[in-house]
């Protein structure tokens, strides 16, 4: 698969973008051949795009130059393949409320176009449904591994997350991309066990598994190798609210791999991955200047009685 095709699949079936419509593609220059890939789809499909460049955010939620912002809400899609989110900025939420269909794409890469870009959202869509279906009323979370991940957690009277699916064609619909998981924010003090960290954590790949002690939903303990200083300063910047494992997910995108890119890490097909610190923005009730991801390779995960995946695979 090419660059060019998940662009196409970006712009044809994720967005549904149609004849005429107003496209403004906003991007940063690490991004160019991105942007121009999804300015040329957008083109091909009879869209009116414009592509925009601005410099790149040194943090997420950076508000935009007040054109650009304007060029958002005069739009009928927007594509936002910049280097930190757009997500939580005032001109997104504007332009979502005026009806803008927008897709936030931050730190996306040539290689997750080319990879779970390509993949297919409808299928991924069905699949989201079909899980939360069977699982809605279900109380407790169990996932095991074989490095010794070994933990338990109630998920009673919160709403998993299904909307990670890729598909934003209505109306003020908005979605990040490339997309594919389902997730929920966590009891916070239920969790308890251990949490054996072999994949990655936030953009780190670990050579050596990080072993992380969890009682009454928090971090106690930890072990590892280099990654034991990345807690520490973690730990110390969010206090003892940060220590909290706020929320867990599943990934469900065929085409992404665990690369040491929370972009195609957390939505892999068959990972596990956790929520350390802030969850209070999908549910929960912890506010924390820190939320890290903590993904978990070849796990095995239960919710109630129904196994999902199977050290690693996608049985359900």
């Amino acid at each position: 698969m090419s660059l060019e095709e998940g662009a196409k699949n970006a712009v044809a079936v994720c967005m549904g973008v149609r004849r005429g419509e107003r496209v403004s593609i906003i991007s940063d220059k690490p991004r160019n051949r991105v942007a121009r890939a999804l300015f040329d789809a957008s083109e091909e499909v009879g869209a009116d795009p414009i592509l925009m460049e601005i410099s790149p955010f040194r943090w997420n939620g950076k508000e935009l130059p007040i054109p650009v912002a304007k060029a958002m809400i005069s739009s009928d899609v927007v594509f936002a393949p910049t280097e930190h989110s757009i997500s939580h900025t005032k001109a997104r939420l504007m332009a979502t409320k005026a009806g803008v269909r927008i897709a936030s794409m931050p730190g996306i890469r040539n290689r997750e176009m080319a990879g779970p870009m390509t993949a297919d959202f409808e299928e991924i869509a069905a699949n989201i449904r079909r899980i939360f279906e069977a699982i809605r009323r279900k109380k407790k979370i169990t996932v095991s591994g074989k490095g010794g991940t070994e933990i338990s957690m109630n998920v009673d009277g919160r709403m998993w997350i299904t909307e990670d699916t890729g598909l934003a064609r209505e109306k003020g619909a908005f979605t990040n991309l490339p997309a594919g998981g389902l997730f929920a924010p966590i009891i916070e003090k239920s969790p308890a066990g251990t949490i054996v960290v072999d994949g990655v954590l936030d953009n780190k790949t670990l050579r050596t598994p990080l072993r992380i002690e969890i009682k009454k939903g928090q971090v106690t303990d930890y072990e590892g190798g280099k990654e034991t200083a990345y807690l520490d300063e973690k730990f110390k910047e969010g206090g003892k609210r940060s220590r909290y494992i706020g929320g867990f997910g599943i990934g469900m995108n065929p085409k992404a791999k665990i690369v040491g890119h929370p972009l195609q890490d957390e939505i892999s097909l068959g990972s596990a991955h956790f929520y350390i610190g802030e969850n209070f923005s999908f549910g929960g009730k912890i506010r924390s200047p820190v939320r890290m991801s903590a993904v978990i390779k070849e796990a095995t995960v239960k919710i109630g009685e129904i196994t999902i995946i199977e050290e690693g695979d996608f049985v359900f």
